[in-house]
């Protein structure tokens, strides 16, 4: 995955970090991360990240206590626990995004798009 954008706690200098039409890998803990334009692949590993993106083919997530806003979304997958995720539509060409999962306290909701819109990443406690 040479052309994948790598994103750990001390690699978040910006508020927008453009996917650029590639895999993202968040890991660690505690990322507040925004992602604009298409990612192919999103993988979030680890506790605690916050991520709002504009549009992700799949998302596979292993961790617990993230929270995802995603605009466009074709798949998940979780493993882990007490994890949140809310999309706005799917996929050009798909009725719903598939979903897989695996854990205790998961959540998936859909939200109007003028919604997720204006849902904003939590502040850093402090």
């Amino acid at each position: 995955m040479s052309d994948s954008l790598v994103i750990t706690p001390g690699t978040v200098r910006q508020p927008v970090m453009d996917a650029d039409g590639r895999d993202v890998v968040i890991s660690g803990n505690g990322c507040r991360v925004e992602l604009s334009g298409n990612c192919r692949e999103l993988k979030v590993i680890g506790s605690g990240h916050q991520v709002k993106a504009q549009a992700v083919a799949a998302v596979s997530l292993l961790g617990s206590n993230n929270s995802l806003v995603i605009g466009t979304l074709g798949a998940a997958k979780f493993n882990g626990a007490d994890n949140s995720l809310t999309w706005t539509r799917a996929i050009e060409g798909k009725k719903a995004p598939t979903f897989s999962l695996n854990g205790a306290g998961n959540s998936v909701s859909m939200a109007p798009e003028a919604q997720t819109a204006k849902i904003p990443l939590e502040s850093a406690p402090g």
